[in-house]
C-alpha cells in the first residue's frame, strides 16, 4: 500500500469525523488524490443554495479503504 502523505493524511482525518462537501461547479482541489487512490468517494448530489443562487452539491467521504490506510499509517508511526 502506498505511504500517506501529510496532506493525505490530513484529509481521511478530516472524512473520519464526518463527510466534506464541495460545490460541483467549483471542486476542493485538497482531496483529489485521496479520491484517485479509493480512500474517499463521492456521495450524492444534492441542490443547495449558495447565497441566494442554486447551486449542485456532493459530499465527500472515507472508504474502508481509507480506513485502512489511516490505520496502517498509525501502525507504522508506533
Amino acid at each position: 500500500m502506498r505511504k500517506l502523505t501529510t496532506e493525505d493524511e490530513r484529509v481521511l482525518r478530516h472524512l473520519l469525523l464526518g463527510p466534506a462537501y464541495e460545490l460541483v461547479a467549483r471542486p476542493l482541489r485538497t482531496p483529489r488524490e485521496c479520491l484517485r487512490r479509493g480512500w474517499a468517494e463521492y456521495g450524492p448530489e444534492y441542490e443547495t443554495l449558495v447565497g441566494d443562487r442554486p447551486a449542485r452539491a456532493r459530499t465527500i467521504h472515507i472508504t474502508d479503504a481509507g480506513r485502512a490506510a489511516l490505520a496502517e499509517q498509525e501502525k507504522g508511526d508506533a
